[in-house]
């Protein structure tokens, strides 16, 4: 593993215990269904950038790049 890719791997982990927190909670009201769509769309993003700097070559960074920028689509929505 790259140590480039260590801290986007800590925010995906964070990104998913913080979905996985959303999501076994209680309340299903709609700011936390919006919330669980936001971080779906962060973990998204940041699970592209982790494979983006682990990749070996440059076909396979571009591919993962275009990958976590379908993620940013969904931010705005």
């Amino acid at each position: 593993m790259n140590v480039y890719a260590i801290p986007s791997l800590i925010a995906l982990i964070a990104t998913v215990c913080l979905g996985v927190l959303i999501v076994t909670n209680k309340s299903k009201t709609q700011s936390n269904q919006i919330l669980l769509l936001l971080v779906i769309s962060v973990s998204i993003i940041t699970y592209g950038e982790v494979m983006q700097r682990n990749s070996g070559n440059e076909s396979n960074a571009l591919f993962w790049a275009k990958f976590s920028f379908a993620g940013m689509i969904f931010l705005p929505s």
